[in-house]
């Protein structure tokens, strides 16, 4: 079962590690390197639950960043010829099979990027990825990360009169959010 004091003491304990996720999430290509680090955060998640990994080094970060992209955008390929497929059948009830396929999607690809972080490797039962406590990790996960995203848009409406306080504010709750949902599932 999750251990959400473990997982909320872990975000909130490690205040700078987001404050800096914050800061390389908008930048293109080396915001891989937070990706990188929510796949640490995940894999570190069974040996130090109650504290964030450290950053360093940066490297090995972004390598992994760049392999879990490549692994959302070749995972994301059979979802684009399903859509296609179906938008070539001009069936409205034909649509459904595309956002069956997207909800496939963004239940395994957090899993086999759990395992790939953690193994090295993309083998993994499809009984752990069945398993109750994986499910409701991903549901508590994903609640999270909308809520995180949720507030920083509801709060980006009392200072939209700024350009750059509402993009920091979606910075900082996709920071949160992310390194909370892939702690969640990595436990």
């Amino acid at each position: 079962m999750a251990n959400f004091k473990a997982v909320a003491q872990r975000v909130l304990s490690g205040w700078l590690s987001l404050l800096l996720g914050a800061v390389i999430a908008p930048i293109p290509v080396i915001n891989l390197i937070l990706a990188g680090y929510a796949m640490r955060c995940s894999s570190t998640m069974a040996t130090t639950p109650y504290q964030l990994p450290p950053w360093r080094p940066f490297l090995p970060l972004f390598i992994d960043g760049a392999i879990g992209a490549l692994m959302a955008v070749v995972g994301f390929i059979p979802v684009v010829i399903v859509t296609g497929l179906a938008a070539l059948a001009k069936q409205p009830a034909v649509m459904v099979v595309p956002a069956l396929c997207l909800a496939a999607f963004s239940y395994v690809l957090p899993f086999a990027i759990m395992v790939y972080a953690r193994t090295r490797s993309l083998r993994f039962s499809w009984h752990a990825l069945l398993t109750l406590d994986y499910l409701l990790a991903w549901l508590a996960g994903y609640a999270i990360l909308g809520v995180c995203v949720g507030i920083a848009i509801w709060l980006s409406y009392f200072v939209s009169h700024t350009v750059v306080l509402p993009y920091i504010l979606v910075c900082v709750s996709l920071s949160i959010g992310l390194i909370a949902l892939c702690s969640l599932i990595g436990e």
